[in-house]
């Protein structure tokens, strides 16, 4: 059976993302604590990043970038996926509770997770 020993259960999880909600007009404000490099561990972050509705579409905005997001799923329960020409990032979480930001970087063949959470704007500061 190997590693499509669970298939079915893949397509069923994969299947539910894509289901996700219309197009969210307020965006998302993300704030993460903790910063997981690779195999090095943990440390504490102070990393933010936001998701912007732009001309029909979306882009995250970060200190340094500003790149073209895909919804994968939105919602209170959100996923979108961003890509560059040397990373992937995959945002995923659930509005006001817990998020996660995955960047995978071909160029040094790195993973970096973000741990922390998002808000729609108008929540900000509640």
């Amino acid at each position: 059976m190997g590693i499509f020993k669970h298939k079915e259960a893949l397509v069923l999880v994969l299947g539910g993302l894509m289901l996700g909600h219309a197009a969210s007009a307020e965006g998302l404000v993300c704030a993460f604590e903790t910063e997981c490099f690779d195999t090095d561990g943990c440390s504490e972050t102070d990393y933010t990043l936001e998701i912007v509705a732009r001309d029909g579409g979306a882009v995250m905005i970060d200190v340094s970038e500003e790149l073209i997001a895909e919804p994968v799923r939105e919602g209170d329960r959100f996923a979108w996926l961003v890509r560059s020409d040397s990373t992937v990032r995959l945002l995923a979480g659930t509005v006001g509770e817990s998020a996660r930001l995955t960047v995978m970087d071909a160029t040094g063949a790195v993973a970096i997770t973000y741990a922390g959470s998002c808000v729609v704007p108008a929540d900000k500061g509640e």
